[in-house]
């Protein structure tokens, strides 16, 4: 019997030269590509040119993954690509359960995800503690979300902010903007990264009371990052202290 096996593969934020060394050996080897059309294309260069490759449009998360098992069960090493890390809003949660219950050996490849990526961009703003939120409603109810918006705030986390505005959903980033300007004060700093490590990438640092009027520059391919009460700009950079200066004398290397 011929077994098959598939890998759960974080590509990062975009750029090739950002994938781990795992993540780019799986790639080259295996039989089939399989994940959404914008993520396969990002990564379409370092295929080798005789792998079979499976695209497919958002909202078929369900229909890639039934595939990508569908394949490995009948005995092809199969690559399930997921942009940034497959564990962080990613495939992994998705096909797991499916490949569990088909008998399929599976592996997951972890990522540069993108919260991690707008962060190298705007400087050091996850130095201390931080939450991250979808202002996605497709599964989780609006409710729900500014819920843990406001929690996330009045706790003090920085924010990381996905899936932050859309054409079809700009009633939710207006209502993510109104519990802002409730909880934190208005010269908050925020950091708004589009397309990073891509082709028309740009970074940029705005204050709360800016946000609302930037809607139109924020889309499904950004990242915001609020800043907490220990946020500041450092030059040109957005860095969150966590108080190495006042510990003079002593060794913080943690």
């Amino acid at each position: 019997m011929i077994v098959g096996k598939l890998y759960v593969v974080g590509t990062g934020p975009g750029d090739p030269d950002l994938m781990t060394v795992k993540a780019q050996r799986v790639l080259r080897h295996v039989d089939v590509v399989v994940g959404y059309r914008t993520y396969v294309d990002l990564i379409e260069e370092i295929l080798p040119e005789d792998v079979e490759i499976k695209r497919y449009g958002m909202r078929e998360e369900l229909d890639r993954a039934r595939e990508a098992v569908r394949l490995a069960a009948d005995g092809f090493e199969v690559a399930l690509v997921s942009g940034g890390d497959p564990g962080v809003y990613g495939m992994a949660g998705v096909v797991l359960p499916i490949a569990v219950e088909e008998g399929v050996e599976v592996e997951v490849v972890p990522g540069v995800t993108a919260a991690c990526a707008a962060s190298a961009l705007l400087g050091a703003p996850l130095m201390l503690d931080f939450a991250a939120v979808s202002l996605s409603d497709h599964l989780v109810p609006l409710e729900e979300i500014l819920e843990r918006v406001r929690a996330a705030l009045e706790a003090d986390f920085v924010l990381v902010v996905y899936n932050p505005n859309s054409s079809e959903r700009r009633h939710i980033f207006e209502a993510f903007v109104d519990v802002l300007e409730e909880i934190v004060e208005e010269d908050r700093p925020v950091g708004i990264v589009r397309n990073a490590y891509r082709e028309r990438q740009s970074v940029e640092v705005v204050r709360v009371r800016e946000l609302r009027d930037l809607a139109d520059r924020i889309d499904m391919r950004s990242i915001l990052i609020v800043g907490s009460s220990r946020t500041r700009m450092v030059g040109d950079w957005l860095v969150t202290e966590r108080g190495y200066s006042s510990r003079t004398g002593r060794n913080s290397s943690e």
